[in-house]
């Protein structure tokens, strides 16, 4: 083609007309896939039947413990030597979306007419064909709930029925989290921020083929900060001077155990029968655990009163 060339200006204009009839046809491309989207369904109700390496398999089997399918038929009949080159094309950028579409459970299978056989001898498979490993992700549990910042162990089994697992890799979405070698896989994933994870596990074979897991969804909530401390006054004869609050591992007796963390609170006022008093700095100044706490009155006469103790988490 013999291009016209023209000033900057000439071409500007000519790229604006053209970019009016892209958006035009961007437009009407819309309202087709939105058509698309909106046909019909069919029941289906044929017994279809398929010849794979996992031998013959119903349509049903192809979903492969996922809610969604999808076909690709890739045009090789039988008696062809050479398939589709747009499907070649096409097939070779499978794999790479392999872990995109499992995390939206969507199985993706891969059909022609041509006889197992012939797809075996034209996919270089002859007669050794390998089988997928199998892999589980078997911890956190789906629909787990973390606080922040979170340690969350990924745990996963994962077996080869014809060979041996090179590796087992630990996804978030489609961040690769961590790589495994050997068994057992598990990796700790320390310190996650609060928000909503897909986790999953995918293992490889010493043949290069390789399995996602079901993917399994977690969230890490904002961990909520004690920042008041509620209590009774205590009735004594005498006068209270002040109150302190004291703070002590989880599992231990406040009665004998020395306090990781105090603060003189003084004397709050009642109110309705109750005093409250704020110690949300003292609260952030634990680490994040397990704690219990006690409030005790200071009297005029040297005595002290303490209160039960309060569990709480950091």
């Amino acid at each position: 083609m013999q291009h016209a060339v023209v000033s900057q200006n000439e071409w500007l204009a000519a790229r604006k007309a053209l970019l009016a009839k892209e958006k035009e046809f961007t437009r009407a491309r819309d309202q087709l896939s939105e058509a698309r989207r909106a046909l019909p369904w069919v029941k289906v109700e044929k017994n279809y039947a398929f010849e794979g390496p996992n031998g013959r398999e119903t349509l049903s089997d192809l979903f492969g413990g996922k809610s969604q399918l999808i076909i690709y038929h890739f045009m090789l009949g039988p008696g062809w030597v050479q398939g589709c080159p747009s499907c070649s094309f096409l097939a070779d950028h499978f794999d790479g979306a392999a872990i995109h579409l499992a995390q939206r459970d969507v199985s993706l299978v891969v059909v022609s007419r041509a006889p197992f056989a012939e797809i075996e001898a034209y996919t270089g498979a002859g007669g050794t064909t390998n089988t997928a490993p199998f892999v589980s992700l078997v911890s956190p549990a789906n629909n787990a709930s973390f606080v922040a910042p979170a340690s969350i162990v990924l745990s996963a089994t994962a077996s080869d029925a014809d060979g041996t697992v090179q590796k087992v890799e630990f996804y978030s979405g489609t961040t690769l989290l961590a790589t495994i070698s050997s068994p057992p896989y598990t990796y700790t994933w320390a310190g996650v921020a609060a928000g909503s994870y897909s986790l999953a596990a995918m293992a490889y074979d010493n043949a290069g083929a390789k399995t996602v897991s079901a993917w399994r969804d977690v969230t890490v909530t904002t961990p909520v900060v004690l920042s008041k401390a509620v209590f009774v006054p205590a009735i004594v004869p005498d006068v209270v001077l002040n109150y302190l609050l004291e703070i002590f591992a989880a599992g231990t007796d406040p009665a004998v155990s020395t306090p990781v963390a105090t603060q003189n609170v003084g004397l709050p006022a009642t109110v309705n029968g109750e005093c409250t008093a704020d110690v949300r700095n003292t609260i952030l100044g634990l680490a994040p655990g397990n704690y219990v706490a006690t409030v005790s009155a200071f009297t005029s006469e040297g005595s002290r009163l303490r209160s039960n103790a309060f569990a709480f988490t950091r």
